[in-house]
């Protein structure tokens, strides 16, 4: 239990990190969903605070002052503290993949009204710029921007790819953000790999509306992203009867449901309560792909829900073997280590990976990860492909390409010392709360799994590197 009702959950480590914000301390609890437990707690005087969370890292922001510090994501350790837009008025947002190594969104206003839109370098919190085509939707032609439109919403996609910003779109490509008009009303976020975009409707890469799945009168459906793999959830509901909700997992924008998810009766019970539950669905279910948990955190709780997911199972019907649970970070960075971990789950038993097209240099460890440092004058791009095989020779693929952004297109400023009070990062999890006595690591009891009839226990699957 926590100590005081839980606020939001947001994942960082394409799902396998959770952070808990709790509504009435603005206190912040780091949960590890593979290992099963809390791995640090921070004290934080702010339960409106500003929370993302990327592949490794950790950012909470003030609004009032621009502030934000940095903490890395499995402890709560090496915390760094800087202000990103020093004049401005109100921090609005503060979005980054929850995949990825950046780059971090921060929208912001100024005291003359103006709504400015920048990127950051995850680790020197550097200003980016970058190119923008799109000049039909933009006078500036570039990150960063000024508007006056509001720009209530804002979302970044897990690999770091694509960013919404209100009504538009950007995806990086060719070395440069492509952008467009999203094709329908209401708040759209990206989907984990960046090539669709989510909400009331399914939009493809351009923005425009999918076709939509056919569904019964006067039923509606919403969906949201995971934070890593190839999964999009959606909840299916009805106004007439809202508390009526079922939830869905998808594979990309496809409308047809994967398979059905557990906690819809839970779900169900706050949405007869809340007459705008759709809009915070998000901010209050996680799917973690590995080991395969549905997270619900229910308004006014001092608990956060899980209910384990049978992949293996609906992997059998829907007459597929294998399939890849993670999304790799879109950008790798000059001169820095570019990491990634894989993860796959299979209904014939553990995965092997094998790098099948890559850099020379690139390596994969005996526990699966890919690990690389670009060269300091890298090509513009390189492409990629794992492959993930079970016991019976069955498998799956990935390919991916990693995109340099242009040497004359990087930082606003020039480079400076860094961000202050950097600790050395924390390889490992500590058994004991960094931050000593000042909060206890509450304890989380979660309900026993129930399994469906017939099903066998949930199991992580391991990945292991092939010989």
């Amino acid at each position: 239990m926590f100590a005081t009702p839980v606020a939001s959950v947001t994942a960082g480590g394409g799902g396998r990190h959770l952070v808990f914000q709790l509504a009435t301390s603005g206190d912040i609890v780091l949960y590890d969903a593979v290992l099963g437990r809390v791995t640090g707690a921070l004290p934080w005087d702010t339960p409106d605070a500003l929370v993302t969370a990327s592949r490794d890292k950790l950012f909470v922001a003030r609004k009032n002052n621009g502030q934000v510090t940095r903490y890395d994501l499995r402890t709560g350790a090496g915390a760094a503290t800087t202000t990103l837009a020093p004049t401005a008025f109100e921090l609005l947002h503060l979005a980054v993949g929850s995949a990825s190594d950046g780059p971090l969104l921060h929208v912001s206003r100024g005291a003359d009204g103006r709504v400015w839109v920048r990127l950051a370098d995850t680790d020197t919190f550097e200003e980016l710029k970058a190119p923008i085509d799109g000049q039909d939707l933009l006078p500036d032609r570039a990150f960063p921007f000024a508007t006056a439109a509001p720009l209530l919403s804002a979302g970044v996609s897990a690999d770091g790819r694509s960013v919404t910003l209100g009504s538009r779109w950007f995806t990086y490509s060719d070395h440069k953000y492509k952008a467009g008009a999203l094709g329908t009303a209401g708040a759209h976020v990206p989907a984990p790999d960046g090539r669709s975009f989510l909400g009331a409707d399914l939009l493809g890469p351009d923005g425009q509306k999918l076709p939509p799945a056919p569904l019964p009168p006067g039923t509606q459906r919403h969906y949201f992203p995971a934070p890593g793999g190839p999964f999009v959830l959606s909840v299916e509901y009805t106004q007439a009867r809202p508390t009526t909700v079922k939830l869905f997992l998808h594979l990309g924008p496809d409308p047809q449901p994967f398979g059905e998810l557990p906690g819809g009766d839970a779900i169900a019970a706050w949405a007869a309560t809340d007459p705008d539950w759709v809009a915070k669905v998000a901010r209050r279910v996680v799917f973690a792909p590995a080991p395969g948990a549905l997270v619900f955190a229910p308004p006014g709780e001092a608990r956060a829900r899980v209910f384990p997911v049978d992949l293996p199972a609906m992997l059998a019907r829907a007459n597929r073997d294998v399939l890849f649970t993670s999304v790799p970070p879109a950008f790798p960075r000059t001169g820095r280590p570019f990491a990634y971990q894989p993860t796959a789950v299979s209904r014939n038993g553990p995965v092997t990976f094998r790098l099948e097209d890559h850099p020379s240099t690139m390596a994969l460890a005996p526990n699966g990860a890919v690990n690389w440092t670009p060269p300091l004058d890298p090509p513009p791009f390189c492409d990629v492909k794992l492959a993930a095989s079970d016991p019976t020779g069955r498998r799956d693929t990935q390919a991916f390409r990693l995109v340099f952004p242009k040497k004359d297109a990087v930082a606003v400023r020039p480079p400076r010392k860094g961000p202050s009070r950097v600790n050395p990062p924390v390889k490992d999890p500590p058994d004991s709360n960094p931050f000593g006595p000042k909060i206890d690591p509450p304890k989380i009891e979660f309900p026993p799994p129930v399994r469906p009839p017939g099903t066998a226990p949930l199991r992580p699957v391991r990945p292991r590197a092939s010989p």
